[in-house]
């Protein structure tokens, strides 16, 4: 039995990763599968239908499973219930993570079958070899893109036997996995024939990175000990159509427990240069010392574990919490996965979770407490409320008590965990490395702040804070530039459920790339070093060209440096500058030229001066508020204003205009995107008749009538442009028009007849905001007529359609030139580009006949790709990267131009274009994100939807 301490495989992290994916795997059939996996931010890998076994099935392409239930009506006693989920992930320093997680037993009678036969979890797992060995063959081909990488093995119950003999397959000699059975995982059914290239170099360097973690598990090594086909065939044809958990768990608790492992008829599990089940293999288990209080007894099943227990003796309280009166005394009440993971958020977060005393004789899952600040760097340390530096191993640090901490974990991976409010935690991010953890054990708002301290447009420091009221904790990284957490969590704590973690996916977990901070010079340059002389109005005077004030006070800069210091009188300057600003616009007259700025945008300006060390000078980060505040103007209003009314009952809006004409002129409305959704999505817009209700519209109205306003990219798991694109977009209306927003619920307007009604508010006379029900928040704002032209909207002008350049105007003699930015998050690698496309609907020229071909007509994709336009192809980045690059267009190239891709699937090229019909499932794999930008979804069947895949934008137009 290995010592935890000293293990470098054991981690805390993995173990708590491990708890996500083997709970996840159950809830393949509920209808928040998708939002549940999606919030993980991890990419989930699943396998076409062109990979499938028999029977098997991709729930919404994650994972794989084989759906061969018992026939009852037959008596047939045979089948496979069986699923597993998989997924991987990239992570700053060149590092990609893999996960596998196996379903355990639900109450389909075929899991039972499997539960009590000889060599059942054998048969189970063989159906999910094919998810297996894709997982494995990513990330052999991430080790050859020189990536490092890792693979996380877990399951629960009947999933931890599952994952046992996952292991075991890699482990074990290539010969047939169990001596007395040449059938099931004999040498041509094991993992070894699933991969094209297996060596025993190739399997050393699976072994050298995988780890096993299982929760409530079996031994697997009674495989060979269960009943016969006609026992296990008596056993279920006794069991009712849905039987209870607990009688099922009795029943094998008899039947096992007592059962010897046969070492003659075990696999050969042998280490492997080192890597063994004793190694890399760590079972969780419940149990419990008081005699009247049983564990749990699946956990216990078969004389010998293949690797090592981590028996949890769990406190008395908390063996009641995770039962009632009724199981609390069953052998099994604690099995169920949802309590393995509260146990391992407890173990983790300093919570009760283990009897004060644990006579058991069995490893404790708990590390032994260091008790100084400098822990060994050959051991996992666990700290609790120190200054603490863990050196190497993978440390945990635990902060229950209210104060100031500086904690350093080094290298390896390491868990840092809040559990009080008035906790101030200081990292470095230069002295640390690999994947480490941030765990708040708060309820409370959550938040990100991002400082860019030396105006180098990347931030370097970051704070992760939770609040309750007036109640605040947080973690202070420096030096974010160089060092990220991988996961930060929020544990929840529902009084009907149990304990399980929030993930900030939601939020932006990157460097902060994000905001645009302006620092080139001004107008009228002001030194750093005069600065401090002037009172901050003049400076805002200075720095805003319509002299924008503060409320006329004439302070100094160490006055509003004092003032922004108290967090109370920061928000009051926030709140201040927003309500002038709209005060402002209410003002405008119609003659005056009037520029804003959003104070949203700017924060970190602010907070960057407040975080100023007192008796540094400061003055170049007020500069670099000014020039924010400079650069960030945008030019609203021009010679006419238009305004948008909404109605009392919120179903539309009317556009007007804030002087009396006799003729109704055109004007504009601006979208700007405020928040990202939850998962990509789309908001359109009708144009209502006079009188029209637009909660009478049915769905044939709405998809015969609405036109794309804005789509969104989903708010996580997003890869940073590598310059900032506008994901605005404007179009243009006559004065006196009504128009209704919907929500598009499905992949596409003309496929969908999924509509909501949406209710605009009104923010002030000329902007409104709509809010989705996936979190996307849009403002409309006003425009003037001669504020809506540009190059850019121009070239944009048939995109509520479909994404198309229209080049078209611009004379052949004509030069544009810009930048093209392509950004990727995805596994597939792609290359995109563009092609010549004879009108609105697509078309292509066949050259030799001239016959025009619509899309989804025989030879439409083989002519489009002869088409395309060599400076706009071969765009293609790597995962999680971001280019820019520049290009020009002239000649012929100044047309209707409209995009394809080419997606490599591990080995299936599929290619797609931007017009859904000459796609090969006939859906709309492009969507438009603003003006001139267009995601991709890279899966047959829109996978998971978040168009992200590959993102192109063309920008800073110009012509010559």
């Amino acid at each position: 039995m290995i010592n935890i301490r000293e293990s470098r495989n054991f981690d805390y992290g993995n173990a708590l990763l491990a708890s996500i994916f083997s709970n996840l795997a159950y809830k393949q059939r509920d209808s928040s599968f998708v939002d549940s996996v999606g919030t993980t931010g991890w990419t989930s890998i699943g396998l076409t239908e062109s990979e499938f076994g028999p029977k098997g099935f991709s729930p919404y392409g994650i994972g794989y499973g084989v759906n061969d239930p018992l026939n009852l009506i037959t008596g047939k006693i045979s089948g496979t219930q069986s699923y597993g989920i998989a997924a991987s992930r990239e992570l700053p320093g060149n590092k990609t993570q893999f996960a596998i997680g196996f379903e355990g037993s639900s109450l389909e009678l075929a899991d039972w079958t499997q539960n009590a036969g000889k060599y059942g979890w054998s048969e189970h797992y063989a159906t999910l070899i094919p998810l297996f060995a894709k997982v494995l063959a990513q990330m052999l081909d991430a080790q050859a893109q020189g990536k490092i990488t890792q693979l996380i093995i877990t399951g629960h119950s009947l999933g931890g036997a599952i994952a046992q003999t996952a292991f075991a397959d890699l482990l074990a000699p290539r010969s047939n996995l169990w001596p007395d059975n040449s059938t099931i995982l004999n040498e041509a059914k094991r993992i070894y024939s699933a991969l094209d290239d297996w060596s025993d170099a190739t399997r050393q360097k699976i072994l050298d990175v995988t780890s096993v973690y299982t929760f409530g598990a079996p031994s697997f090594l009674i495989e060979p000990n269960k009943l016969t086909s006609a026992e296990a065939a008596s056993f279920v044809a006794s069991l009712p159509a849905s039987p209870g958990l607990l009688s099922l768990i009795t029943f094998l608790a008899r039947t096992y427990k007592a059962v010897t492992v046969n070492n003659a008829k075990i696999p050969s599990l042998s280490a492997v240069n080192g890597v063994s089940f004793g190694s890399s293999a760590f079972q969780f288990g419940h149990q419990n010392s008081s005699w009247y209080y049983p564990g749990d007894i699946v956990a216990q099943l078969g004389s010998r574990q293949p690797g090592n227990t981590l028996d949890i003796n769990l406190d008395n309280t908390i063996q009641r919490s995770y039962t009632n009166a009724l199981t609390q005394f069953v052998p099994g009440g604690t099995h169920p996965m949802g309590n393995y993971q509260e146990s391992v958020i407890r173990l983790i977060t300093g919570n009760t979770i283990l009897k004060a005393e644990n006579p058991l004789s069995s490893t404790s899952p708990l590390l032994p407490e260091t008790n100084s600040n400098t822990g060994l760097d050959t051991i996992n340390d666990r700290f609790i409320n120190r200054d603490a530096s863990g050196l190497g191993g993978n440390d945990l640090f635990i902060y229950r008590q209210p104060g100031t901490y500086t904690a350093n974990g080094g290298a390896d991976n390491d868990i840092y965990t809040i559990g009080s409010y008035s906790i101030s935690l200081n990292l470095d991010g230069a002295s640390q490395s690999d994947r480490d953890t941030l765990i708040f054990d708060l309820s409370g708002e959550r938040s990100i702040d991002y400082y860019d301290l030396n105006l180098d447009n990347i931030s370097d420091k970051a704070v992760f804070s939770v609040t309750n009221g007036a109640s605040t904790s947080s973690v202070t990284i420096t030096n974010w530039d160089q060092w990220q957490v991988s996961d930060v969590f929020q544990v929840s704590k529902p009084a009907d459920n149990r304990w399980s973690l929030i993930p900030w996916t939601d939020l932006d977990l990157g460097p902060g790339l994000d905001f645009s901070v302006r620092s080139e010079p001004l107008d009228t340059p002001l030194a750093a070093e005069a600065i401090s002389s002037k009172p901050y109005s003049e400076l805002l005077i200075t720095a805003e060209a319509t002299g924008l004030e503060y409320e006329d006070q004439d302070l100094s800069l160490d006055q509003i440096l004092t003032a922004l210091r108290d967090p109370a009188k920061r928000d009051q300057f926030r709140i201040a500058i927003n309500a002038s600003e709209t005060d402002k616009r209410s003002k405008q007259s119609s003659t005056s030229d009037t520029s804003f700025y959003r104070i949203a945008r700017n924060r970190f300006a602010l907070d960057a001066i407040v975080a100023t060390p007192a008796g540094v000078d400061y003055s170049t980060n007020i500069l670099m508020l000014m020039q924010a505040l400079a650069g960030e103007n945008e030019t609203i209003f021009k010679a006419k204003e238009a305004q948008l009314y909404v109605a009392s009952d919120r179903q539309s809006l009317t556009i007007a205009n804030n002087e009396t004409t006799t003729t109704k002129d055109v004007v504009g409305i601006r979208s700007d995107l405020i928040s990202r959704p939850s998962k990509s999505s789309i908001l359109a817009y009708i144009v209502l008749n006079d009188g029209e209700d637009p909660a009478s519209l049915s769905a044939t109205s709405l998809r015969t009538r609405a036109q794309h306003l804005l789509s969104a990219l989903e708010e996580q798991d997003t890869t940073a442009f590598a310059a900032p694109l506008d994901q605005g977009q404007t179009i243009e209306l006559t004065e006196g028009r009504r128009l209704a927003f919907i929500e598009v619920g499905g992949n596409s307007i003309a496929s969908t007849s999924n509509f909501t009604l949406l209710r605009p508010t009104q923010l002030n006379p000329n902007t409104v905001e709509v809010r989705t029900s996936l979190g996307m928040v849009v403002h409309l704002i006003g425009q003037a007529s001669d504020d809506t032209a540009g190059l850019a909207a121009f070239i944009a002008r048939d995109q509520k359609d479909a994404p198309i350049f229209n080049l078209l105007g611009l004379k052949l003699t004509d030069i544009l030139t810009g930048q093209v930015v392509v950004s990727r998050e995805a596994n597939f690698n792609t290359e995109a580009g563009f092609y010549r496309i004879e009108n609105t609907d697509g078309a292509v020229r066949d050259s030799i006949s001239g016959v025009l071909i619509l899309p989804g007509e025989a030879g439409y994709a083989d002519i489009a790709l002869t088409q395309s336009v060599g400076r706009l192809s071969n765009l293609r980045v790597t995962d999680n990267a971001s280019s820019v690059a520049d290009f020009s267009l002239s000649g012929d190239a100044l047309t209707l131009l409209a995009p394809f891709a080419v997606v490599n699937a591990n080995g299936i090229i599929n290619t797609y274009f931007g017009f859904e019909q000459a796609n090969p499932d006939g859906l709309s794999h492009f969507r438009i994100f603003g003006d001139n930008i267009f995601g991709l979804e890279d899966q047959p069947g829109i996978g998971d939807g978040d168009f992200d895949d590959l993102v192109v934008g063309i920008m800073n137009l110009t012509l010559i």
